[in-house]
């Protein structure tokens, strides 16, 4: 388990693990959060940091601003894990491996905001959270919109 603190932000110490271009990428977006199973408390030690961000001007991974070759895996839209997304890229740091998920569609955003927020209130009731229940969660909710991810 991770020995991170708790955060004003969720998620503002741990940009810091990542290199300056990435953190201030993520940073300068208009919207971004924290998300997945260490901020829902079933991570283990092999868990990844979330990090769902909104770029709306982003096309792909020519927009990062470091080379791919600098990240642990970049894939564009419609490549493995970045299916739905316009981005995905993930870096490994000294504190594990940090996965941001890049959206360029404010509707796809609100999706995962509303998946993240029944994730907290269901942790706040008191519910026992894990992958499957997350998963559900989020499938309810791109059903419901008509998506598939």
């Amino acid at each position: 388990m991770s020995n991170l603190p708790i955060f004003k932000r969720a998620g503002e110490e741990v940009l810091d693990y990542l290199p300056q271009a990435l953190r201030e990428f993520i940073q300068a977006a208009p919207e971004w959060f924290l998300s997945g199973s260490r901020r829902f408390g079933y991570n283990t030690e092999e868990s990844d940091w979330d990090f769902i961000v909104y770029r709306p001007e982003c096309k792909g991974p020519e927009d990062l601003p470091v080379s791919p070759a600098d990240c642990t895996g970049v894939h564009g839209r419609g490549e493995g894990y970045a299916d739905g997304h316009v981005l995905n890229f993930t870096v490994q740091t000294p504190h594990g491996t940090i996965n941001c998920i890049v959206q360029d569609d404010i509707a796809e955003l609100e999706r995962w905001r509303l998946s993240l927020n029944t994730m907290l209130n269901l942790r706040a009731m008191g519910m026992p959270l894990n992958r499957d229940v997350s998963a559900l969660i989020h499938q309810t909710i791109w059903e419901a919109a008509g998506c598939v991810n």
